[in-house]
């Protein structure tokens, strides 16, 4: 952070916590006590095909994210975290390593310094967070930690979320530093800085709970990703005799920001409805991401694993857009045999530009999840069909992955 904003910041935790020297010591016994471990790790196997290249890309990944939580002394607690990823099986291209024979698995080995946060709740409705932290939002299509890559993104930032008035949510950042998922292993691919400003405004009504945004991104290091993006978005459910009704709408318009030296405006548009029934679950969906023909609508910061399917195919936005439908058929139960919860998916995904109706292709993606106790099971497969575009191969995914979660924090 810049010491400007960083100085206001102690100042306004310094305030928060002020207390008595006897009573911060008489506190301090028990905000040891309270300490709470923060335990995350993870095994994942992954075998990509890609059109173009002659070898499959295999990958085994071991990660650890392992740190501590404080217990509560004057209203503060401090969590720190670290993240260690290594590589037992490494024939793929990180981005980083050299393996440009192998399709990209985009998880380079990386030993980082994940989280370091303050967290101060003493004024009334209100958590105060300053530090490297996530900041997920929403949905995470704008905002997110992208927690399914085996490195995390998090913000050196100041974060203020209200809740004081009934039903409505204030969360409002600074940042200075986006510390993206490369940004510990390489310089090329590393932090990207610049004073960003991200304001969130939910509020819950009877029929779903409505979101205006605004989010202020201003880039250094890549001028092109600064932006502009506001927008707004209602998510809800009704049931309706024995069928639970799941609905989302979201628009948002985006413009150049800050250093940008491309002019531009396009726009985002969401639809997306499910109908469940026991255990069973259908969504159909519609999301639009314009492009202009030079550029795209930029979402650097999402957590893009969640769209547009998981083979990857669009992490960045064609210049002429990405209209994307799907829909999905899903069974999720608990209590089946030993496992708390068991979860079965098929989507389907067909791709075209939005701008001049140009088919990108399709995919098929399939998962089956179980969970017991702090255990997470996972199967998932995508397969991408690329239709006469040579810039996106068609390519075929397989993970298998443990989780073990004990406590991850905020």
């Amino acid at each position: 952070m810049t010491r400007r904003a960083a100085y206001l910041a102690f100042l306004l935790v310094a305030g928060c916590c002020c207390a008595r020297a006897d009573e911060f010591y008489s506190l301090l016994p028990g905000a040891l006590r309270d300490t709470q471990p923060l335990v995350d790790l993870r095994v994942r196997s992954q075998t990509t095909a890609q059109t173009g290249f002659s070898q499959d890309a295999q990958a085994l990944l071991l990660r650890g994210r392992l740190g501590f939580r404080t217990g509560n002394l004057a209203h503060t607690s401090l969590l720190a975290e670290a993240s260690l990823l290594t590589p037992l099986v490494s024939d793929y291209n990180s981005g980083l390593n050299g393996q440009t024979g192998y399709p990209s698995i985009s998880d380079p080995e990386n030993y980082e310094l994940h989280r370091l946060q303050l967290e101060n709740t003493s004024l009334p409705g209100t958590d105060l967070l300053l530090g490297r932290q996530r900041a997920p939002l929403d949905d995470q299509r704008f905002v997110g930690s992208s927690n399914w890559r085996m490195n995390e993104n998090t913000l050196d930032s100041l974060r203020i979320i209200n809740t004081s008035v009934p039903r409505l949510t204030v969360d409002l950042t600074y940042f200075n530093r986006f510390n993206r998922r490369t940004t510990a292993a390489s310089p090329r691919l590393g932090a990207l800085n610049g004073d960003s400003y991200l304001a969130n405004i939910r509020y819950d009504t009877r029929w779903a709970t409505v979101t205006v945004f605004d989010y202020l991104l201003s880039f250094k290091e890549m001028p092109t990703l600064s932006s502009r993006t506001a927008g707004a978005r209602a998510v809800g459910e009704q049931p309706v005799g024995p069928v639970t009704f799941s609905y989302t709408a979201s628009w948002a318009r985006q413009n150049d920001y800050s250093n940008n030296p491309i002019h531009y405006r396009n726009d985002y548009r969401y639809v997306d409805l499910k109908g469940s029934y026991r255990q069973f679950s259908l969504t159909l969906g519609n999301e639009v991401l314009e492009g202009n023909g030079t550029i795209g609508l930029s979402t650097p910061m999402a957590s893009f694993h969640s769209w547009d399917g998981w083979a990857g195919a669009f992490t960045t936005t064609p210049a002429n857009g990405l209209n994307s439908r799907y829909s999905t058929v899903g069974y999720s139960a608990k209590g089946v045999g030993a496992l708390q919860r068991l979860l079965v998916a098929a989507t389907y995904y067909d791709f075209h530009s939005d701008r001049l109706s140009r088919r990108y292709g399709s995919e098929l993606d399939l998962q089956l999840q179980g969970s017991w106790r702090s255990v997470t099971g996972l199967v998932e497969f995508a397969d991408f069909a690329s239709v006469n575009n040579a810039t996106l191969g068609s390519s075929r995914s397989l993970w298998v992955e443990v989780d073990y979660v004990l406590a991850r924090g905020r």
